[in-house]
């Protein structure tokens, strides 16, 4: 991958993980009937009786904020682990942003 290519993914990469962040706070102070109403806009109709992946996630991602982690695998079964992966994603971000300030510094220092 050429310098350039791996730039735009880098940022690109950071962008979708601050949304992402920005998300997962959410739930923890939205309220959750906001939550919902706000989830509505999102809804794709569906054939009767299908579901797709992310049917129940808004509810699911609410139980997990509250610790509800049986609920939220009653609502979707992938929930958690959904959950879990988004988790990962801001710590590498977390360990890619120190990594990137001390090299920085450390680079600046030996200037």
């Amino acid at each position: 991958m050429d310098r350039h290519a791996k730039r735009t993914f880098t940022t690109a990469w950071l962008v979708a993980s601050a949304v992402l962040l920005f998300l997962l706070i959410a739930l923890y102070f939205v309220p959750e009937k906001t939550l919902f109403a706000a989830s509505e806009a999102f809804k794709v109709p569906h054939r009767s009786g299908e579901t797709c992946a992310l049917c129940g996630m808004t509810r699911a991602f609410a139980a997990i904020a509250r610790g509800d982690f049986s609920t939220a695998l009653i609502y979707n079964r992938g929930a958690v682990a959904f959950y879990g992966a988004l988790f990962a994603n801001q710590l590498v971000v977390a360990f890619f942003l120190l990594r990137r300030m001390h090299k920085r510094r450390y680079h600046h220092a030996g200037a």
